[in-house]
């Protein structure tokens, strides 16, 4: 016989009570770990998530500043990028219809790599002096 409340008991009713109630006991500790480990899991699915939007975001300029690269005959179409004082007017030439000038969506343009070549001509240029 099972001992139910502490005593022995012979009715077959209390025996069954003590088990369900083992039971239902079990089933809480084992529902709180799952809600445990399903939470980890959620927070690691959300971690991957926030990572890999990085990932791809960055991947996508990459791609862009490589296309702007490949393409020097429109670093020349005007374009705003944001500057230090706000928007920045770049290039002399209207963009062809539709288009929008040489800028990737994170605002960086080629105007950013010739003033950094004009930067260190001047360098070089002040250093020979």
């Amino acid at each position: 016989m099972t001992t139910a409340h502490g005593f022995a008991s012979p009715d077959p009713t209390d025996r069954d009570l003590t088990r369900i109630t083992a039971d239902l006991n079990a089933s809480r500790a084992m529902s709180t770990t799952r809600i445990r480990v399903r939470g980890s899991l959620l927070r690691a699915v959300r971690m991957f998530a926030l990572r890999f939007a990085a990932m791809w975001r960055d991947h996508r300029e990459a791609q862009e500043r490589l296309a702007i690269m490949r393409e020097p005959w429109t670093w020349e179409h005007a374009h705003w990028v944001p500057g230090e004082c706000g928007m920045v007017l770049h290039g002399s030439t209207p963009p062809g219809h539709g288009r929008r000038g040489p800028v990737t969506t994170g605002g960086w343009c080629a105007c950013h790599l010739l003033e950094a070549e004009l930067s260190i001509e001047r360098e070089l240029r002040l250093q020979r002096r």
